[in-house]
């Protein structure tokens, strides 16, 4: 069905402060803090994201456009990458949008959580 399509979806993300569990303010957009923003064509699967602190949490979130529009940000998750263990690369979470009347789902190292609309 056309309100399932996935068109684009959005991902933010941010590094936390030492003593932060959460973001601040509603949705944490109202935290003063930058977070970095990108927009990902529909069939992106996986992204692997650079520039992670290892043990530490970082704060994620997305959004998804459909024929509809876009979609609200979802609520922050946390993930806390771990340190890379030789010989290996380095560990990043990886994103995999669905098109689902839930909205999107996203899969961490960490945990599974899926995010409505």
């Amino acid at each position: 069905a056309a309100h399932r399509e996935v068109l684009r979806w959005r991902l933010k993300y941010r590094c936390a402060n030492l003593d932060e569990t959460q973001p601040h303010g509603f949705g944490g957009e109202g935290d003063g803090r930058d977070w970095t923003e990108l927009e990902l064509r529909a069939f992106t699967r996986e992204l692997p994201l650079t520039g992670l602190l290892s043990d530490r949490t970082h704060f994620f979130k997305v959004a998804v456009e459909t024929p509809n529009g876009w979609s609200r940000w979802s609520p922050a998750v946390t993930c806390v990458p771990p340190a890379p263990e030789l010989p290996a690369k380095c560990a990043a979470p990886r994103f995999q949008p669905e098109a689902a009347c839930s909205g999107v789902s996203h899969v961490l190292p960490c945990i599974p959580v899926p995010l409505v609309c």
